[in-house]
């Protein structure tokens, strides 16, 4: 994905960089609106707020080049790209829980791409909403909505699972 990002758009991927590395989004407030809100209509007083927890939370340090050694996607994808644990007829395969892949079409992290990879790993289709930022839960109540619905509705139609 972090090639993918360089060779689509090279100004957002470093904001990225700039937002989370060098912890930008902890003190800008208009690349924290752009990276995590988008359009979304949150008020300057709410990013203030959400900045000051990610501040608290960035004092945490992943190390992503040993995580990325030790992700199950890593170690086990078959060439389809899916995971090697689903069988190759996973939708009648009763013995896995019903998965969901949500991603926001204005998400600045995790491009549509990076979606439906997640999507076609755990076998499953990606269902994008639209206007919707990385932090949907954040934002206004018109995107939480749109996912706390769209969720809602899934559970229905995979209750019989």
């Amino acid at each position: 994905m972090t090639k993918r990002f360089l060779r689509k758009n090279l100004l957002l991927s470093l904001k990225i960089v700039w937002g989370f590395v060098f912890k930008g989004v902890t003190t800008n407030l208009s690349l924290c609106r752009e990276l995590f809100f988008s359009k979304s209509n949150v008020d300057d007083a709410t990013l203030v707020r959400y900045m000051s927890r990610f501040r608290e939370d960035s004092k945490v340090v992943v190390d992503f080049k040993a995580l990325s050694h030790a992700l199950p996607s890593v170690t086990c994808m078959k060439e389809d790209g899916t995971a090697c644990w689903l069988s190759d007829n996973n939708d009648k395969d009763s013995t896995l829980p019903w998965r969901i892949v949500i991603g926001g079409e204005e998400d600045r992290i995790v491009d549509s791409e990076g979606v439906q990879e997640t999507a076609r790993y755990l076998g499953t289709k990606a269902l994008l909403l639209s206007e919707v930022p990385h932090d949907l839960m954040l934002g206004d109540t018109a995107c939480w909505r749109k996912a706390a619905d769209l969720i809602a509705k899934q559970i229905e139609l995979n209750s019989n699972l």
